[in-house]
């Protein structure tokens, strides 16, 4: 069987080493810095927000190890992924959260585990016989090339797929300590190191589940001669290393399939998402090598079995081949191993409902496909393969900065999300929450209906659809949609408030129409729905006044004011109905708070001044 011999150590750094270091340093800031830039601004997405709510929970009362307890809501993504949530935490805690700072962190973490990669691709090569010097510049135009790579960006602007991020990270690390530790006369310390860096990286994200297979196939492909030398040489390091897998069993366990959208229950199921994973896992592949369109959100994609043949097929021979060259200890084998397993725990068997595919699950997975054509390049035309790759570098931190132009707003980003996934219900919603929030219901609401075509009798959409109709005139529309969403969807909580809503709109319609009873009936139901809304109790206050129900108008405007004490229009209400009926003294408690609060109101101060002088003060 043949295997590759363990060489002695690669010689150290020559003193001459540092100019290169630094050149090659300065020009991945700089290519960085100019593919992440226009999307440095720009706003929160999906479960952006929710991650950063909880990280402000872990800097607050609620305490850093919040990070420990799994959560239902599909939203906190970082939930049951400590190391990343206490990495939001931490710059919560020290004010540093805006979006910027957020990618800020995002790329110098990005930029750590690209220098970790060079290292480790640098490594392999010098066990692959390659002279250093070519190995070290090989190694840094493959990690430069992963460092710009649109696909590896994609988890760099999501913010909070920095739990990608540090997975990524902390398996790198681990290989990189490992390869070290084999050239070490005192591997220990080294193995010691790869095998924390492991349990952060189980501890960041579970997409680190394959990292104990990953070492091993290191190990057996670059270091020893078979399978059986791989457990006897070091078996206690991977039983250290796999010890990881308990804590990310019950972390995973605890969390219930992340509020039903992974796992066993998922509504696609296991046949379905495997089917769609050859497509997905194809895609990723193409666009190593032609990043263009890429998409910030697929959606619940579902492939069919006539179209998942040929990408599946293609994909189902990789992985033959990939486990072929594994178990004889080649190369490619670990290149092809290595991509397969970064995959596995998001495109394998165990359905997520919420993305069936996501460019950022290709972060990792990304660097062995990099690094296998750059080597390739460089080994057949030191020269030419080294000038093409650092075109590729260039050219990419081009398409990076281009895409990212997306990121200035939500309207751009789901607008271009939603052209090429038209059939993405998300998308569509999210496109139209940003147009209505913008200020332009007519313009929204077609991509609220597409979102309900799409997605029938989701509670979302038919709220926001209700929303648009109501600020478009329509509100017996919205009534009727609000009512039946709330008879479908009791828990719904937007829906009693926008219900609420529209009652108060339709009794503000009845009352202008003369149709007091009507609009009496609209404003008491408005107040039930909404009970932190003085609104609609100061509106039932003013039509029972005018229905000379003058004690039911002023418990009306007493009940506004416990929704609301500055709510100012039912202060003055009831204080100058008090005055007027003869019950001064209960006035002038209202009227010096409405003086305090309106110092600059004429009115009131003079009607201040005779409830003073008709309780006798």
């Amino acid at each position: 069987m043949p295997s590759v011999p363990r060489p002695s150590p690669p010689p150290g750094p020559s003193a001459g080493a540092d100019g290169p270091r630094l050149a090659w340093g300065a020009a991945a800031i700089v290519l960085l810095s100019f593919a992440v830039l226009p999307a440095l601004p720009g706003p929160l997405v999906l479960d952006d927000g929710p991650a950063l709510d909880l990280a402000r929970q872990i800097a607050g009362p609620a305490g850093w190890m919040e990070a420990w307890r799994p959560g239902a809501d599909p939203g906190e993504t970082l939930r049951g992924r400590p190391l990343a949530a206490w990495s939001f935490g931490l710059q919560a805690a020290v004010d540093l959260a805006s979006p910027v700072a957020l990618r800020l962190v995002n790329a110098l973490l990005h930029a750590g585990a690209a220098a970790v990669l060079a290292g480790l691709v640098r490594r392999t090569l010098v066990r692959l016989h390659w002279a250093p010097a070519a190995a070290g510049r090989t190694a840094a135009l493959a990690a430069l090339i992963w460092l710009v790579h649109p696909l590896a960006l994609s988890a760099v602007v999501y913010v909070v797929q920095r739990a990608e991020v540090l997975a990524g990270l902390g398996m790198l690390a681990a290989l990189a300590a490992f390869a070290r530790g084999m050239e070490s006369s005192r591997p220990g310390p080294w193995l010691v190191a790869s095998a924390a860096a492991g349990w952060a990286a189980l501890l960041a994200k579970e997409s680190a589940a394959g990292l104990p297979l990953l070492v091993a196939l290191y190990d057996r492909c670059f270091v020893v001669d078979s399978w059986r030398a791989v457990w006897r040489a070091r078996r206690g390091y991977y039983l250290a290393l796999a010890a990881g897998w308990l804590p990310l069993a019950a972390l995973v366990a605890a969390g219930a399939g992340r509020g039903g959208t992974a796992g066993w229950d998922s509504p696609i199921g296991v046949g379905a998402y495997l089917l769609t994973q050859g497509e997905a896992v194809a895609g990723y592949l193409w666009h190593v090598l032609w990043p263009h369109p890429l998409v910030f959100d697929h959606g619940p994609v579902v492939a069919s079995l006539p179209g998942a043949l040929v990408p599946g097929g293609l994909v189902l021979a990789l992985l033959a081949a990939s486990v072929w060259g594994v178990w004889r200890g080649h190369p490619l084998g670990f290149a092809g191993g290595a991509f397969f397993l970064s995959l596995a725990p998001s495109s394998s068997l165990v359905p997520v409902a919420s993305q069936t595919i996501a460019d950022h699950r290709m972060y990792l997975a990304l660097a062995a496909p990099v690094a296998v054509l750059v080597a390739w390049a460089c080994r057949r035309a030191p020269l030419g393969g080294g000038l093409a790759a650092g075109a590729a570098a260039l050219v990419l931190t081009g398409v990076s900065a281009a895409r990212h132009g997306s990121y200035r707003d939500e309207v751009t980003l789901w607008a271009k999300t939603a052209a090429r996934r038209p059939d993405n219900p998300r998308a569509h919603h999210n496109l139209g929450q940003a147009i209505f929030a913008r200020g332009d219901p007519a313009a929204a609401e077609p991509h609220f209906r597409a979102a309900e075509r799409l997605r029938p009798g989701d509670p979302d959409t038919r709220h926001n659809l209700a929303l648009c109709a109501l600020r478009l005139g329509r509100a017996e529309e919205a009534r009727a949609l609000l009512e039946a969403n709330l008879a479908r969807a009791p828990d719904h909580a937007p829906t009693p408030l926008a219900l609420g809503e529209v009652r108060g709109e339709l009794g503000r319609q009845a009352l202008a129409a003369g149709r007091r009873m009507e609009a009496r009936e609209h404003f008491a139901a408005a107040a039930a729905l909404r009970p932190r809304d003085p609104r609609p109790r100061h509106n039932l206050g003013n039509l029972l006044l005018e229905q000379d129900a003058v004690e039911a108008a002023l418990a009306a405007w007493r009940e506004a004011l416990v929704a609301d004490p500055g709510f100012g229009e039912s202060r003055r209400a009831l204080a100058l109905v008090l005055l007027r009926t003869g019950r001064a003294a209960e006035a002038v408690p209202h009227l010096e708070r409405l003086a305090r609060d309106e110092p600059g109101r004429a009115d009131v101060r003079a009607a201040l001044t005779e409830a003073r002088q008709a309780a006798g003060r």
